[in-house]
């Protein structure tokens, strides 16, 4: 398949994730509105991560993958050769029944984002471990829970999706503040999307 047929392929499934809405949602009302990244905002992510040339990206927090399918779109258009997409959410299987990830699959998208469900907490912080063998690699974090954003650095302490030594902060439904810090994150600037 080129890359034209992938990037085709995951613009279908985003399209049509925004259109009809997950296959399936949580129970709570508006549910797949109040924790996806809004359509509106998930343009804006996949082209700053191409301005950017990224080739690994930390995601925390999968839900339904509105996010994950945008951030995919910027590492299949990129075509880096060992693009990465760590998606961090041990939650996925439990409380969102896979969704997000069958999106992910339906989407082709499986085959550079293998998730990772387990997790470890000490003293109230959650740790992930990994490590990429990019030097840019920006964490989004959705809500809340922290990474490991790379080697030796500690990523956010929970609340509204803070993180440290380079990533992202999400305000919950407002999009994503983008934020490099160091070597690991986006620019050496703050960009809010």
């Amino acid at each position: 398949m080129t890359t034209g047929e992938r990037g085709a392929r995951i613009r279908e499934v985003r399209q049509r994730l925004a259109e009809e809405g997950p296959p399936w949602t949580r129970p709570h009302e508006r549910d797949f509105e109040t924790v996806s990244m809004p359509e509106r905002d998930c343009d804006p992510v996949r082209d700053l991560l191409i301005a950017e040339g990224v080739e690994t990206v930390v995601e925390v927090g999968l839900a339904y993958g509105s996010s994950a399918l945008a951030i995919g779109e910027a590492l299949v258009a990129l075509d880096p050769p060992d693009p990465q997409h760590v998606v961090v959410d041990p939650f996925q299987e439990t409380a969102y029944s896979n969704v997000g990830w069958d999106l992910m699959r339906d989407a082709g998208l499986d085959s550079i984002a293998p998730p990772i469900k387990e997790v470890f907490t000490d003293q109230g912080q959650t740790h992930v471990e990994w490590r990429s063998k990019h030097v840019r690699s920006p964490l989004i974090d959705g809500e809340g829970g922290g990474a490991r954003t790379g080697p030796g650095e500690r990523g956010g302490a929970g609340g509204q999706g803070r993180a440290s030594g380079g990533g992202a902060r999400g305000a919950g439904g407002g999009g994503a503040m983008l934020s490099g810090v160091g070597g690991s994150g986006l620019s050496p600037s703050k960009r809010r999307l």
